[in-house]
């Protein structure tokens, strides 16, 4: 038997690696992983012919599907984002910044943007430690402090939703 929808069983970092680097503060900021290896608007599992592709791919299906936790970061944007997957959080876009051609994404149901001058930035920081890769499962310990930092945060009254 699977995971339940919202269980949060499926705990991931992301790093917003197919946005160009002007937009990737602003994709962040709303909660958007983009995911792009140039297979278009497909879901069909053979159109992915590489292992990051198809991890990448499957995490992204997973968390759309059950729901989950996460973290996005990019590479030229010092704000990290973290938040819960809903289900059906896949988002087909016809471009991103500059780049006009298709591309899937996963947003966030509800999330917090921390910057450097958070207190919790450090942390949040430990957590998506990921770059390097697309999307990665966390492990178990760090997906427990996502937990927890996602607690706190919602207790203080941080957390949003993504306009639509």
């Amino acid at each position: 038997m699977g995971p339940t929808p919202h269980s949060e069983a499926v705990a991931i970092a992301c790093e917003n690696k197919a946005v160009p680097s002007e937009s990737q503060g602003r994709y962040n900021a709303t909660g958007l992983l983009v995911v792009d290896y140039s297979t278009g608007h497909s879901f069909n599992k053979d159109d992915h012919d590489g292992s990051a592709s198809t991890t990448a791919f499957n995490a992204v299906r997973d968390a759309s599907r059950y729901g989950g936790i996460g973290t996005i970061r990019s590479p030229d944007s010092e704000l990290i984002t973290v938040g819960r997957y809903g289900t059906d959080g896949i988002r087909l876009l016809d471009s991103v910044g500059t780049k006009d051609y298709d591309l899937k994404g996963l947003q966030f149901e509800e999330y917090a943007v921390l910057g450097p001058g958070d207190g919790r930035y450090g942390r949040a920081k430990d957590i998506s430690g990921t770059l390097g890769s697309t999307v990665r499962h966390l492990p178990d310990d760090k997906a427990a402090d996502l937990r927890e930092l996602l607690a706190e945060l919602e207790a203080e009254g941080r957390m949003r939703r993504p306009v639509r």
